[in-house]
Parts: structure tokens; sequence; C-alpha cells
């Protein structure tokens, strides 16, 4: 049986919480947008960018029912509002600069 069409293991990753659609959209057409195939692929990318957000960054194991949820096209999770952090757009920017004042603090 082909696996990439009837997958039997998968594995999934949080990179970021949206408040609609269009702001997931938005998201995945960046994150989309930094990927160079062979050089800088999705799964190396999108834990960092998780982290960024906030999560964890890690990889979790997606059971019999998240696959077939997925394969349905059922993508959508719902999370109590005590776990959710809501999409910081400038959440790059934010570390760069965080990273450039931690830089020039250095005494010499």
């Amino acid at each position: 049986m082909d696996d990439s069409i009837y997958p039997t293991e998968a594995r999934t990753l949080e990179m970021a919480h949206f408040a609609n659609e269009d702001d997931a959209r938005k998201f995945e057409a960046e994150f989309r947008s930094y990927l160079v195939p062979g050089l800088l692929d999705g799964p190396e990318l999108a834990p960092e960018v998780a982290k960024l957000e906030g999560l964890s960054g890690e990889w979790e194991d997606m059971d019999y029912r998240g696959i077939v949820d997925y394969m349905n096209g059922n993508r959508t999770i719902v999370l109590e509002a005590d776990n959710w952090h809501l999409n910081n757009p400038n959440a790059e920017r934010e570390a760069q600069t965080h990273f450039e004042g931690d830089e020039f603090s250095i005494e010499r």
C-alpha cells in the first residue's frame, strides 16, 4: 500500500495560533516564501518558527484519528483559552531586535 495515499505514520507540529482563517493563510504564504527546496525545507524551519511564537517546537506523533482527520481536510485544532498564544506577526523582527540589542550591550 502506498503510504503517501494511506499513511500509517505521521507527525505534527504546532507553529502558531490564529484568530481567523485569513490570518492563518497569510502566515502559511509567508512561511512558504522562506522555503528553499534542498536548502531550507519546511520540517527544518517549522520548529524554529514555533519557538518564536512561544510554542515548544517539538514534533508530535499523530494517532490514527489525527491522520484520518488530516487526510479529510479537518486540520483546525481548537484549544482551551489558557493554551492559546495568538500569532505575533512581528515575532521574527522582535527576536532580531532583541538579539541585536544584546550584541551591542557587550562590554569590551
